[in-house]
């Protein structure tokens, strides 16, 4: 974490009630008035509260702080801060959940990751060129002396399973993008203006309450929605196997389908007509394209639904830790009843 005006701002706030406080106290024994004293000593009290938070956060979440520390241990997932958005570089665990989800990928027990967006856009980009090619030869038509045929029966279906699927990934990837630039904002905007506003909010009494949600935003923003991410990246990783078995197949049906579109293209250019020997090779190409593809789209739903789970289900159990997190921190600070909202979590 920088800290430079963050730390400066709620220090100077602090310094000026320590002030008002300690005035109040004083013109409360100057004039024997009950009201002001009290008044004044529960100002110092909160600003003596205040003062711990500021220093806990600073020393957890500085440049080398315990959250840091807590993240550089052996065994927890990586990324290379240098692969990071300015925004995040500060953060570990926010540079982490960055590139899990959209950045240059991330290590973990020593092996490198793609991003789930990264992962998306390729097998996206897999099927949309396996249903290019598919949807010429579907229009495709071959002449036999006296009979004409083509594949539009037998690939039309699978094209319209394909753009089923490429629908469900694009979802997801829009998701994942999404998510990607929730943390961007609350990398940039806890440290630079939630905190601050939050602690100068704290320190006076009519506006106390929403000060400290507005911390407990913070910290849960930078903090907690991070810190849940990396149980979503060990739970991705305990499946990592079994979706990289279930990826394979995909490439040898497009090598197979741009072998039948070229045969096609060779016989649909001779005269229109073909030997049977060859409409008999073309043939034994289609069914083994259907076939394969018969044996993969099972795999490929086993991806889908693993991407759905990346893209929605974690993600909700990471965004419903964090509700959690902002509705028990604002709990602690004294805010919670303000705020109903949070009481339906």
């Amino acid at each position: 974490m920088q800290y430079n005006y963050f730390f400066e701002i709620p220090a100077i706030t602090l310094s000026i009630m320590t002030s008002i406080a300690g005035i109040s106290v004083g013109l409360g024994y100057a004039f024997k008035s009950k009201k002001l004293k009290d008044f004044g000593a529960e100002e110092l009290t909160q600003v003596i509260i205040s003062s711990i938070i500021l220093g806990l956060i600073i020393a957890f979440f500085y440049s080398g702080g315990i959250f840091q520390q807590i993240m550089n241990s052996p065994g927890v997932p990586s990324a290379s801060v240098s692969s990071c958005p300015a925004q995040t570089a500060s953060n570990p665990a926010m540079c982490l959940s960055y590139n899990y989800l959209v950045g240059s990928g991330y290590t973990y027990d020593g092996t490198y990751h793609q991003s789930i967006f990264d992962s998306l856009a390729t097998l996206i980009a897999s099927l949309l060129a396996l249903s290019g090619i598919l949807g010429i030869i579907a229009s495709i038509k071959i002449s036999l002396v006296i009979v004409s045929f083509s594949f539009s029966q037998v690939f039309n279906p699978i094209i319209s399973e394909i753009k089923y699927v490429v629908g469900m990934l694009s979802g997801a990837e829009i998701s994942v993008l999404v998510q990607g630039s929730l943390m961007l904002f609350s990398s940039a905007a806890t440290t630079s203006m939630l905190l601050p506003v939050g602690f100068i909010l704290r320190t006076t009494y009519p506006t106390r309450r929403i000060g400290s949600f507005i911390i407990a935003l913070a910290v849960s923003l930078y903090v907690v929605l991070p810190m849940s991410y990396l149980l979503d990246i060990v739970v991705a990783n305990g499946y990592q196997a079994s979706y990289n078995a279930h990826g394979q197949g995909l490439g040898g049906i497009i090598n197979e389908s741009e072998s039948l579109k070229n045969s096609l293209n060779s016989a649909s250019a001779s005269n229109s007509m073909v030997q049977y020997g060859i409409a008999g090779e073309i043939e034994s190409q289609a069914s083994s394209i259907q076939s394969m593809f018969s044996s993969y789209i099972n795999s490929l739903l086993v991806q889908l639904s693993y991407f759905i789970a990346y893209s929605f289900i974690l993600p909700l159990f990471s965004l419903v830790i964090t509700g959690v997190s902002i509705r028990e921190i604002s709990s602690i600070l004294g805010s919670e009843e303000h705020f109903d909202v949070l009481s339906l979590m």
